[in-house]
């Protein structure tokens, strides 16, 4: 028997109606204890509820053994009577650590010793863990140890006592849609903290976050798989805590998670992600944009020419400067190339400060790349099926302003593919995004432009 500081039952004889009669009689008390226990406020590790603990290696006895079966039901019974959260567990989950996150466990042990678990059981409770009772269903208590355990657990159970707070359980469906949000947190966070810490620039602080977030993670992760949703519940609000205080101290843009997919959505996001964790090439062309710039087989196109895509599907300009310190510009870029706003006309975004962010992003090049190329490109005509078709000229005028203002060289490319101020059909399909001819078209002035600035 293991020994717990809690309560301990002794091996003996065979099982008889007044060994059972004992075994409930100390079992209720101490698990009714648990129901005010496992609703404190954990100072610890985030911990919850009870481990009711079953190894593998004792199931077939359980199964085979009624006084088991019995025992093991009523074990059940009264942690459900008293609204107690637990989750029967077995060796698999002992061995994954699933005791990491329980406030306390209870072992059903009723054949044969429990290597694997004893050794993880000592070390549950010396992380903070409470086991409360272990016992052994093949044996009973001797006669004249039976007072000795009424008393030992009778003195344990004031201090066991802790002031309760109210919960709530979500159900298992809500709890599986929103963990696939903060799965996608989690994962960002993950991937962008093992560069954090191959750098070197990790601390105590974000080290202590991230870690309850990995320990919150996995717990919600066993608590879905168990379909526990009381436990799911309660770990999927301790990882919300941990990555709402972490995800601003790693994240390149040091914003709040919400902020950004309110303002920008998961896609978005997702792209910056990558761009953050993408090895690039120094001296390269980096191109910025929209969907326009994302969709440009730069590889194909200019192939002879290295090139960086750093174009964002449904992006603007409001977005492109709030993304600015992701464009690689430590890389020494050759040239810089941005063409942005099709989104801005098209739905109507940003446009009041549209000028103004481009002049800031351009602004930015220029400060942190002094010795880059810079290009600002018009935007792309659009179909005639488009509202905002007619505004397209006349922003590309205030954009070639800009260009000239800051001495950045202007690249006319709707002049070239734009038919009574529109886009034709034979140049785009949907009248916004180019076809593989205006590309060309598009890839063959900017080759002229490279060649007569002599940056290949």
């Amino acid at each position: 028997m293991y020994n717990s500081d809690y309560l301990k039952l002794e091996r003996g004889r065979d099982f008889s109606m007044t060994d059972k009669a004992l075994l409930y009689g100390i079992l209720k008390p101490c698990l009714v204890v648990m129901a005010f226990i496992v609703f404190s406020s954990f100072s610890h590790a985030e911990r919850l509820g009870v481990a009711l603990v079953c190894p593998q290696k004792s199931t077939e006895c359980i199964e085979n053994n009624s006084t088991c079966v019995l025992s093991f039901e009523k074990a059940q019974e009264i942690l459900e009577e008293n609204f107690v959260p637990y989750i029967v567990i077995d060796d698999k989950d002992i061995a994954e650590n699933a005791l990491d996150f329980f406030e306390i466990a209870l072992v059903l042990s009723p054949c044969s010793p429990l290597s694997l678990t004893e050794q993880k059981l000592t070390n549950f409770e010396d992380n903070g863990g409470k086991l409360i009772a272990t016992y052994d269903l093949s044996n009973s208590l001797e006669d004249n140890n039976q007072e000795t355990c009424s008393n030992y657990l009778a003195e344990n159970i004031a201090r066991m006592l802790e002031a309760s707070a109210p919960t709530f359980s979500l159900p298992l469906d809500d709890l599986n849609r929103l963990s696939e949000d903060f799965n996608k947190r989690y994962k960002s966070c993950q991937k962008i903290y093992q560069k954090f810490v191959t750098e070197n620039n990790n601390t105590d602080e974000i080290r202590t976050l991230y870690e309850s977030a990995a320990l919150n993670h996995r717990a919600l992760e066993f608590s879905l798989k168990k379909e526990a949703p009381y436990h799911g519940t309660y770990y999927l609000s301790h990882l919300r805590v941990s990555l709402d205080k972490l995800f601003p101290l790693i994240h390149p843009l040091h914003k709040p998670y919400k902020e950004i997919i309110d303002r920008r959505g998961d896609y978005w996001l997702g792209k910056i992600d990558n761009f953050y964790l993408e090895k690039v090439v120094d001296n390269a062309f980096i191109f910025v944009g929209d969907s326009i710039t994302e969709g440009y087989y730069l590889q194909g196109y200019l192939a002879n020419v290295p090139t960086i895509n750093r174009g964002i599907s449904m992006d603007t300009a409001n977005g492109v400067l709030e993304r600015c310190s992701l464009l690689n510009l430590e890389t020494n870029p050759q040239a810089v190339l941005l063409m942005i706003g099709t989104n801005n006309l098209l739905y109507d975004l940003y446009l009041d400060s549209y000028f103004q962010d481009v002049e800031e992003i351009l602004l930015y090049i220029k400060q942190k790349a002094p010795n880059t190329k810079i290009y600002l490109q018009s935007i792309l005509p659009l179909g005639k099926d488009k509202a905002a078709a007619p505004k397209v000229k006349e922003y590309n005028k205030k954009l070639r302003t800009i260009a000239k203002k800051l001495e950045i060289e202007f690249l006319d490319v709707y002049s070239l593919m734009a038919q009574d101020d529109c886009m034709p059909k034979s140049l785009s399909e949907d009248g916004i995004h180019p076809n593989g001819t205006s590309y060309q078209i598009w890839a063959d002035l900017l080759l002229e432009q490279f060649k007569k600035d002599k940056l290949i």
